[in-house]
């Protein structure tokens, strides 16, 4: 048997297992809608759980959103009549959805017009990862972006733009086109801040294919959509305006879904408030200190980095798989793409099924199982990427050019 052939076989066999998951999630799906729909009347769910799970629609962030774009129909000035906890840039995003609802909707409507355009240029962005997934990763890993959770969460959340500017930077590194991945990783920080942590491990990494001169141009390139946006928001709106959606994040506390919430922690913090904040640094220079020399080592590194984020701080979001998964995607580590896919998978079944029955008077196991596996799915990312790969499993070639 020849060597492209073992290393091919597990690879078809996993990428059926992938297929059967992604058809059984969504057969659950159907299942739970079904139920919800057709059998069980509101007064017949455990406890007092009236209100239906969120299967297929979740309008809270949407309308936050909303509320955020008001400046784009003369509603004011951003930050200052017009709150919001997001960054300019994404900001921009939001009005100009906006904007263009106002365009094609009575005011009456605008709400609707703004969720239905929103809803469609998240599928779309989503559309551009699995096109980007398909052309730059292992056979089958663009399967992990059509699962429910991914979907849902592209087309409801935010975080779908400042991913997808993630893999357009790794892809453009892959490539070693240098300044084309430091533009779109800082089009990936100034739409959400947290993408910095990613600046030491790449930056890293550019110093050894290219040398120090061009490893710092690359980390100045990174951070100028951040400074610029950051200016212009002081210029406009004052440094009240420009602190008021960093004091908001730097006062979001627990929230139940957390690694510090589901493996009983929050005494730690209670004794060193600043542990999160320490070890989500640590995590970046963690990151940083593997040194990765290839561009699979560097997946690691980003994978240490962000991911670390995500078990660090005190609060934990489902959207966050888009973030884990723009960087997987690039990787060929068979047990990092499982625990990718876990991840991918078990977070719907965390938000909203289990999280709708809680919040409606259910039971909390469901919730309480889904946010332990989710957390003990990124610790062994974590584990996994921080050491050195035994082999890679490569299930494509590379991409040329």
């Amino acid at each position: 048997m020849s060597t492209s052939t073992t290393k091919a076989a597990p690879a078809e066999d996993l990428v059926g297992r992938w297929r059967i998951g992604l058809w059984l999630s969504y057969g659950l799906i159907v299942l739970g809608i079904a139920v919800q729909v057709f059998w069980l009347s509101p007064q017949s769910w455990p406890g007092s759980l009236n209100d239906p799970v969120r299967f297929l629609f979740d309008s809270h962030d949407i309308g936050v959103f909303f509320r955020s774009s008001a400046w784009a129909v003369g509603g004011g000035t951003l930050y200052r009549d017009v709150p919001s906890e997001y960054p300019l840039a994404a900001n921009l995003i939001f009005g100009a959805i906006r904007f263009l609802a106002s365009l094609v909707t009575e005011p009456d409507r605008h709400l609707w017009g703004f969720t239905l355009i929103w809803i469609l240029c998240g599928l779309s962005v989503l559309a551009g990862c699995l096109r980007l997934a398909s052309q730059e990763s292992c056979d089958g890993v663009s399967l992990i972006w059509l699962l429910p959770g991914v979907v849902y969460f592209a087309a409801l959340r935010f975080d779908i733009y400042p991913a997808f500017a993630l893999l357009l930077a790794m892809a453009a590194l892959r490539r070693q086109r240098l300044l084309r991945s430091a533009g779109w990783l800082g089009v990936a920080i100034a739409l959400k801040g947290f993408a910095l942590f990613l600046v030491p491990c790449m930056a890293m990494y550019v110093l050894h294919l290219a040398g120090i001169r061009k490893a710092l141009i690359f980390s100045v390139v990174c951070l100028v959509p951040y400074a610029a946006m950051t200016l212009i928001t002081l210029l406009f709106s004052g440094l009240d305006g420009l602190l008021s959606s960093y004091l908001f994040h730097a006062k979001r506390s627990f929230n139940g879904e957390s690694l510090w919430d589901g493996f009983y922690l929050r005494f730690l913090v209670r004794w060193f408030p600043g542990l999160p904040a320490f070890l989500t640094i640590g995590f970046s220079i963690g990151a940083a200190w593997l040194r990765p020399r290839s561009f699979d080592r560097l997946i690691d590194a980003c994978l240490v980095a962000v991911v670390g984020f995500t078990v660090s701080t005190v609060f934990y979001s489902p959207q966050f798989c888009l973030w884990i998964l723009a960087i997987a995607s690039f990787s060929e580590r068979q047990r990092i793409l499982l625990a990718a896919y876990g991840v991918c998978l078990v977070t719907y079944f965390y938000f909203p099924v289990a999280f709708d029955i809680v919040w409606n008077g259910g039971s909390r196991i469901p919730l309480r199982i889904a946010v332990t596996t989710v957390t003990l799915l990124r610790l062994l990312l974590i584990v996994t990427a921080a050491r050195p790969p035994a082999a890679t499993l490569r299930w494509a070639e590379p991409p040329s050019g």
